[in-house]
């Protein structure tokens, strides 16, 4: 008889587990509660090609469900609920629940199930705090109420304030979907963390090393190792030139490819033949006027000389740039990136204005740090 009852709880037991893994199978499950978002659509997207993207219609009490296949690895999901983007990292079987308010979703959600999940919120608070404090900046340096220098100590500050809270997400656990989710994050559609910023580089390598261990494949793995790899590459190029540039060494042209007024995309090695002044610079900047008429006094002297100017304008303000070059008789491109500029940063520019002397091969000859000198320069190399 005991042996009968032992049987029938093994039996049990057996049945247990078997339904328990049967729920489990059904994956991951994403429900939630939006106050005043009846009616409205809950877009569901994903890379994993495995996770299709998907409708669902929030009902009349403010609730939606959906079930995504089991997964192995964490994967990135984003739920847009009528341009209210929320960002989640689902993993296995997860139940995620998430409560808010349309009215100020993106900012006050509440999310329930998911550990990464809620670092991904947290990390995306610090992000659009950012974005504000950038905007404002961005504001004031149109409006004049601050210069180029103070806009870019400005930014400098809110971008190493937002790194120091973000930071922790990326080393407690580099293999992580939020630390991936955080070394990724982007502001006005640029990095926050620079692969190519040597200090920048160490979250992108520990990320790279741990999803390379424990993620190996996983399809974010590749793009992130990629990264890396290229940084790494350019990191080595940028040092070899940098040192040279600091020994006032001759060296090879470092490219430059920017439009002009007109969209037109201008080379530097367009100037091959010429002697150039290789210049960066805002507009915008107190400095500007008076440093342009100095310009323009060197360019009027050698202009018939095979001498030319190839100003870099770092300006934010599209507009302003092309309303002040199209007085200006050398050639003037801009950098949409502004103070986050590759080219610039390829020519070690630290300080605004910076410019260069170039040979007619194409060659750094020097680094100009008084116009009134440049002359001579200029003398000797026609």
């Amino acid at each position: 008889m005991m042996k009968n009852k032992i049987n029938l709880a093994s039996l049990f037991i057996f049945a247990l587990v078997i339904i328990t893994g049967c729920e489990r199978n059904n994956g991951v499950e994403i429900k939630g509660k939006i106050e005043g978002a009846e009616g409205k659509v809950v877009v569901l997207e994903s890379n994993d090609k495995r996770i299709k993207t998907d409708t669902i219609t929030i009902n009349k009490n403010g609730e939606f469900k959906t079930n995504i296949i089991p997964l192995q690895y964490p994967e990135f999901i984003t739920l847009n609920i009528d341009n209210n983007i929320i960002n989640l990292a689902v993993d296995s079987a997860e139940r995620i629940s998430i409560k808010g308010d349309i009215n100020n979703l993106a900012s006050n959600y509440i999310i329930e199930g998911s550990h990464e999940s809620q670092k991904i919120k947290e990390v995306s608070l610090e992000g659009q705090k950012l974005k504000q404090a950038y905007n404002t900046y961005d504001a004031m340096y149109l409006t004049h109420k601050i210069n180029a220098d103070q806009f870019a100590d400005s930014v400098r500050l809110a971008l190493l304030s937002y790194k120091n809270v973000v930071s922790p997400y990326i080393f407690e656990n580099p293999a992580s979907a939020a630390a991936y989710f955080t070394v990724l994050q982007k502001v006005n559609g640029l990095l926050v963390f620079d692969p190519n910023d040597k200090n920048d580089y160490v979250a992108y390598a520990a990320v790279a090393t741990s999803w390379d261990t424990y993620n190996k494949t996983h399809t974010s793995t590749k793009p992130i190792r990629d990264i890396v790899y290229l940084a790494l590459q350019r990191r080595r190029n940028e040092k070899i030139a940098s040192k040279q540039l600091e020994n006032i060494q001759e060296q090879n042209m470092i490219e430059i490819v920017l439009p002009n007024i007109n969209g037109k995309q201008i080379k530097l090695s367009d100037m091959n033949g010429k002697v150039v002044l290789l210049d960066f610079t805002m507009y915008g900047a107190e400095y500007s006027p008076a440093y342009n008429m100095q310009l323009a006094s060197i360019y009027n002297k050698f202009k018939n000389k095979n001498f030319e100017i190839y100003q870099v304008s770092l300006d934010t303000d599209e507009n302003l740039w092309k309303n002040a070059a199209s007085n200006l008789p050398w050639i003037t491109v801009n950098d949409k990136e502004s103070v986050y500029s590759k080219a610039a940063k390829n020519y070690n520019v630290t300080s605004l204005p910076t410019a260069y002397l170039l040979d007619k091969d194409g060659s750094v000859i020097i680094r100009i740090s008084d116009l009134n000198e440049a002359e001579n320069q200029i003398g000797k190399l026609l």
